[in-house]
């Protein structure tokens, strides 16, 4: 299945006398979903635009042509496009705890406001 050309004219799932330009079909979708609110359909995941009978909706989510997207997001098909590299561990600074104060010896008043 090749991909829509911008001004190509693509028929609605909901009503097939509904021809609808690609760049305008989401929008067509939302208000033919609210006319025909009891179609048994499903919203393809990874295209809105992919309006599916659920009874057909397993095989479409196995060949839609917009899977391969999200496939190639988690999977990964190449080495030129994921370079092994050595990990370098960032040196860790440790904090000087080294100190001359000693607060123990200090004597203050008191913080403690008296009530009435």
């Amino acid at each position: 299945m090749c991909e829509p050309k911008p001004r190509q004219l693509m028929t609605c799932p909901y009503n097939k006398a509904h021809q609808v330009e690609q760049y305008r079909m989401h929008i067509h979708l939302q208000k033919c979903r609210k006319q025909y609110p009891n179609e048994a359909v499903s919203v393809c995941p990874f295209d809105a635009t992919h309006i599916i009978r659920d009874v057909e909706m397993d095989y479409h989510v196995r060949t839609c042509p917009k899977r391969i997207l999200m496939d190639s997001q988690i999977y990964i098909t190449d080495d030129d496009h994921c370079p092994v590299t050595e990990a370098l561990s960032a040196p860790v600074a440790q904090p000087d705890t080294t100190s001359s104060e000693n607060w123990d010896d200090v004597s203050t008043a008191s913080y403690l406001i008296p009530t009435l």
